[in-house]
Parts: structure tokens; C-alpha cells; sequence
């Protein structure tokens, strides 16, 4: 029984060695008997990764038009890019986090982003709290909010079974209830915060605003905090499981009712933090949520929908595309860009091109 055994073995390897010519990186047998294998290099497995190719194909961008326009031309407009970026992935974190784990396309996460800049402007305009209070008390009743439209909407429509379309228009309904609410109590009058608009810091030669400045210092590394505890936390895992199957995760064990009221507040409390550097960034009026949120959902279709680590790096790929379009584009027509990255992505790639960013 020993030498059959063995024999068996030895077909099992060359068997494992030798899937086939047509197969890509197979093992080809010589007329010799010898076993040729021809194994991809490290450059062609780098290539068939869209997320790689990706971020390639931005570092080229990025050289060519600084060949073309000037180094300090494209210096300026990509710290402008990189402050747009950091909006648009902390927008787009919390929405993709909700949809990859209540399957639900939530148009009302722009009107959070509207509620956030609007507290702030209560608690630093109207009572005269330090911006930084009225941020953070903004942040706090943002995720309250969203973890009460939790608790009295979309939990009783998972219980009596609504489907995707269902939710989708009670979001969209939503959207329109709090967006006029606002606008009946605040009227349409654009605001500013309690800062001078006007203040600008000089760097390395660079022209950065205040607002921008503050947006990248605050937005980057709350995108850094964000992804380390989707990453390395308990909960964060848990968010990420019942993404990926909610039913396995509940046969693991995870408290998913319980898992699901966090990812709301931190959804909430992303949101916060948006319409507060969306708030100081681009004044605040009713439909400030609506103008971000058009963007925002071209982030989650190019990071992948359900991936919040894709919509982290797919933002601040959009922002700097954005603002690089200026050069060869007008500049009032640089939104309609991530409309035609949407476009583009949906059409060669719907599930995403930075969707193997997701960590599983």
C-alpha cells in the first residue's frame, strides 16, 4: 500500500503544478519531460490590481501636469484638493458603512451633514461658544440624531420586512422633512461660523486659507482614527463581519442590534465632523448636504459600495481630481468631474475600483 501511496502523491503535485497551458501563469510540460514554470512577475500581478493601477495612474497624472502647468501651480491645487478630499471621505465613510451593513442607500446623510453645520452655528454664533465646543457639542447631537432615525425608522422597517426600494424612498422622504425643517426655522440666508473668512496662512511659498488649513489638519487624521478602529477595534471588526455576512456574524456570536446602533453613531459622528469643516469651508445653507452628497456617493461608488476603506482613499482621490480638472477646465464646471468618474466607474468597474482596499 506504501508505493501506491506515494504514487498518488507524486500525481497530486504534478497535478497541482500543471493546471493547464490556456491557464494564465501555468505550468507548461517540455517535450523533455521537464517541468517549465512560468510564474507572473510582481509587476504583472501589480497591474491586473485596479487599486494599484489606480493609484498609479494618479501619480502619473499628477507628474505630467506638473510638467505641463508649473510644480507651484499644482502644489496650490492639490492642498486645496487634499482639504475637498478629506470632506468628501469623511461624508462618504458613514454612508458606505450603512449601506454595506443595512443594505440601505440612505439619501438623508446630507441633511446630518446639514444639521452638524447648523448646530454649530447655534452654539458659535447665536450663544457664542468657541468654535472647537460648538464642533464637538455639533458632533455629539449629529450622532444622537442619526442613531434616532435608527431606533424610530429604519429598525421598525427591517422589522416589517421593507426591501431596498422601500428604504431608499423613506430616505429620500426624510431627506426632504429635515432639509425643509431647517430651512423653515433658518430661513435660506447662507451663514458664516464666528471666524474671519478671510484668514489665510502662508506655507512653503503656498496661499492655504483657513479653512482649508484646518480641514486638512482636523479631516486627515480623522480618517487615520477612523480607519485604524474599523481595522484594530473589537466593534470596528464587528462593523466589518456583518458587512461582509451578517448572518455568519450572528451565528459567530456578534450582538448585531447592538453593532448597528454604533456604526450609527460613528456614521453620526462622521457626519458631525463633515458638516462642520463643510459648514467652515463652504458657508452653511439648507442644501449644503445636498451639494456634498452628490460627490460623496461618486467616493463610495469608486471606493466600492459597503467598503470603508475604499471611500477613505476614494475621496481624497476625487478631491484632487476635482481640483486638478481646473487646469484644463473651467472652474465653476470642476464638480461635474466626479459625475464623470461615477459614470466611468459604473460602467467598466460597478463594484469599485478601489474595492479590493477592503480588508475582509
Amino acid at each position: 500500500m506504501q508505493p501506491d501511496v506515494k504514487s498518488r502523491a507524486g500525481k497530486a503535485a504534478v497535478a497541482e503544478h500543471s493546471p493547464g497551458p490556456e491557464a494564465p501563469g501555468a505550468a507548461a510540460v517540455s517535450p523533455r519531460g521537464q517541468l517549465d514554470v512560468h510564474r507572473p512577475s510582481w509587476v504583472a500581478r501589480l497591474v491586473r490590481d485596479p487599486q494599484y493601477v489606480t493609484y498609479l495612474g494618479v501619480v502619473l497624472l499628477a507628474i505630467v501636469l506638473a510638467l505641463v502647468f508649473g510644480k507651484e501651480k499644482m502644489a496650490q491645487l492639490t492642498v486645496f484638493g487634499l482639504a475637498e478630499g478629506a470632506l468628501f471621505s469623511l461624508g462618504a465613510v458613514g454612508l458606505t458603512l450603512v449601506f454595506g451593513v443595512l443594505n440601505l442607500v440612505n439619501f438623508a446623510h446630507g441633511e446630518l451633514i446639514t444639521f452638524a453645520a447648523y448646530m454649530t452655528i447655534i452654539f458659535n454664533v447665536a450663544l457664542g461658544f468657541p468654535l472647537v465646543f460648538a464642533a464637538l457639542i455639533s458632533m455629539a447631537l449629529t450622532a444622537v440624531f442619526a442613531l434616532t432615525t435608527e431606533l424610530a425608522i429604519w429598525k421598525p422597517m427591517r422589522k416589517v420586512g421593507a426591501g431596498m426600494f422601500q428604504t431608499m424612498l423613506m430616505s429620500i422622504g426624510l431627506m426632504f422633512v429635515v432639509r425643509y425643517v431647517i430651512q423653515m426655522v433658518s430661513g435660506t440666508k447662507i451663514r458664516q461660523f464666528n471666524v474671519d473668512p478671510a484668514a489665510t496662512y502662508s506655507i512653503l511659498g503656498l496661499h492655504v486659507g483657513e479653512s482649508q488649513a484646518w480641514t486638512i489638519i482636523i479631516g486627515l487624521p480623522a480618517l487615520v482614527a477612523i480607519g485604524l478602529l474599523l481595522k484594530f477595534t473589537s466593534i470596528g471588526k464587528q462593523m466589518r463581519a456583518i458587512s461582509d455576512d451578517r448572518s455568519l456574524a450572528e451565528i459567530a456570536g456578534i450582538n448585531t442590534a447592538a453593532t448597528i446602533r454604533y456604526m450609527w453613531i460613528l456614521a453620526g459622528a462622521a457626519a458631525g465632523i463633515t458638516g462642520v469643516l463643510g459648514g467652515w469651508l463652504l458657508s452653511t445653507w439648507p442644501e449644503l448636504g445636498f451639494k456634498l452628497l452628490l460627490p460623496i456617493f461618486a467616493v463610495v461608488v469608486l471606493g466600492g459600495a459597503g467598503n470603508a476603506f475604499g471611500a477613505l482613499a476614494g475621496g481624497l482621490l476625487l478631491g484632487l481630481m476635482i481640483e486638478w480638472s481646473t487646469l484644463i477646465i473651467p472652474y465653476s464646471y470642476k464638480m461635474v468631474v466626479g459625475f464623470v468618474v461615477l459614470i466611468i466607474v459604473m460602467v467598466i468597474r460597478p463594484t469599485g475600483v478601489l474595492a479590493t482596499a477592503k480588508v475582509k
